[in-house]
């Protein structure tokens, strides 16, 4: 099973490098069970999963795209999970991501604040939706 893990997780990571990435320079959402970009209801909502994250080069080295993978490989299974990455013009970075779609706003706020992100994407419209920060709402509470 490692070796067929480690061929599955070479391919992809070549495909993402060699596909993906150059095709969607500002960002992408890949679905790794249809191995294509990811496509979602108007009202769903993008998640990043807090400790699946990793800031490398723009654009990513092949290495970095493989050592990602393979500390997410058990993830990429599970229905519903998909890969993301995007380039951050404010550091220069490249940002990869585990994430999953939440249906509504409320609920996909929600489950950003619990996985201590800054914002959450809205494909639909193309946006980022900016979260307060966690230590700013437990501020704000008497």
């Amino acid at each position: 099973f490692a070796f067929l893990a480690r061929r599955i997780n070479t391919a992809l990571a070549q495909f993402l490098k060699r596909e993906i990435i150059p095709k969607h320079p500002e960002g992408f959402t890949f679905d790794p069970l249809r191995w294509a970009q990811a496509r979602f209801h108007d009202e769903e909502y993008i998640v990043s999963l807090d400790g699946h994250e990793r800031r490398c080069s723009n654009p990513p080295l092949e290495s970095d795209l493989h050592a990602w993978l393979l500390a997410i490989l058990h993830l990429l299974s599970r229905p519903g999970t998909y890969l993301g990455g995007w380039f951050n013009a404010d550091d220069g970075l490249f940002y990869l991501d585990l994430s999953i779609a939440v249906r509504g706003r409320k609920q996909a706020m929600q489950m950003g604040r619990m996985n201590r992100q800054q914002s959450i994407y809205h494909p639909a419209s193309g946006t980022c939706i900016e979260l307060e920060s966690t230590a700013a709402l437990a501020t704000t509470i008497p």
